[in-house]
């Protein structure tokens, strides 16, 4: 059995340094999805609890702001931009018309990301198509918070972060961080991120805007991690705390706990794992968890969409299969192959 240490250690390995610079730095992240709906009448501090705990515990490690996307890289910061997204969330007209987005990070340069990071968007939505407002946060923390931390201090934090924040879903497990301006611009970077994805279902999706557009368009989840996180009402829809531990019981390794109120924490073993399509390694009690929790993915109604978005993969059928590679039966078997 992997221990938290050893895919820790095999992990690292993934990071890739360039002419000073740190392209794709391995890390562990948390990212949070949230459907709730700013207004002019309606605006909860509490879509901000992420940032505000973020900054308690990290605030003194970011060094670089990136906000409102009005910058290509990011600029110092100073108290004034740390504040953009509570002035958002104070004015009025603003906040119930304009999208708003803030990146925190570290890095030597402007054209460095290194951990800790977080991400954070909100997107009052497309109103030519019907879509609902949408948000996530991504935390991204250095793979030695990870082993300092372990099950517990993991599950602790992530309580902490999303406290009385209005969670739809999320999850929580390995990730690659990386400045996805430079990635965008260059073959050979984006071929770097595509061969571990591809090979490893286990890391998460580079790439949470697009997931959060398909929460919207969907009001489901659209992957699992390590743990996975999911609100009161996803929760619901599975039968609450009790059936979906009643469904989960046979599968190994599985502990399902309640979580804020009314929602539910999934956990796969102790640790978070890469799994390799190379090996024969395909993560089956991922799979036995995403087979429970189908009814909440919706893929079908997604598919059919242009916002399938995966870094480094340019074609439409290898995103599609990316996507559905824990909860399509089919793909395990190809993947086995």
């Amino acid at each position: 059995m992997t221990t938290l240490h050893e895919s820790i250690d095999i992990f690292s390995n993934y990071r890739l340094e360039e002419d000073d610079i740190t392209r794709f730095e391995p890390c562990f992240c948390i990212t949070l999805f949230s459907l709730e709906t700013v207004t002019k009448e309606h605006a909860p501090e509490s879509l901000l609890t992420p940032y505000k705990i973020f900054w308690e515990d990290f605030g003194s490690q970011v060094d670089r702001i990136l906000y409102d996307g009005n910058q290509s890289y990011g600029v110092k910061i100073t108290e004034k931009n740390r504040s953009v997204p509570f002035e958002w969330l104070r004015n009025t007209k603003r906040r119930s018309k304009d999208n708003t987005s803030i990146d925190l990070y570290a890095g030597n340069n402007k054209r460095e990301r290194r951990l800790p990071c977080l991400d954070w968007e909100y997107d009052n939505a497309c109103l030519e198509v019907n879509q609902p407002s949408h948000s996530f946060f991504r935390i991204s923390l250095p793979l030695s918070w990870l082993a300092e931390r372990g099950v517990e201090g993991v599950e602790a934090y992530i309580k902490r972060l999303t406290g009385d924040f209005p969670l739809s879903w999320g999850y929580a497990g390995f990730a690659l961080c990386f400045g996805s301006e430079e990635v965008v611009t260059r073959k050979d970077l984006e071929e770097y991120i595509k061969q571990w994805i591809k090979r490893h279902p286990g890391i998460m999706s580079p790439n949470p805007r697009i997931e959060s557009l398909w929460t919207a368009t969907t009001d489901g989840i659209t992957s699992l991690g390590w743990i996975t996180l999911l609100g009161p009402e996803f929760c619901q829809r599975m039968g609450g705390i009790t059936e979906l531990q009643q469904k989960m019981s046979s599968i190994a390794e599985v502990q399902v706990t309640p979580f804020m109120q009314n929602g539910a924490l999934i956990r796969i073993g102790e640790t978070p794992l890469l799994g390799d399509s190379l090996h024969n390694d395909p993560l089956d009690s991922y799979h036995a968890v995403a087979q429970t929790l189908k009814p909440l993915h919706r893929v079908a109604e997604r598919l059919d969409t242009d916002y399938l978005r995966v870094s480094g993969m340019d074609d439409e059928e290898e995103r599609k299969k990316w996507f559905t590679r824990f909860f399509d039966p089919q793909d395990k078997k190809q993947n086995a192959d």
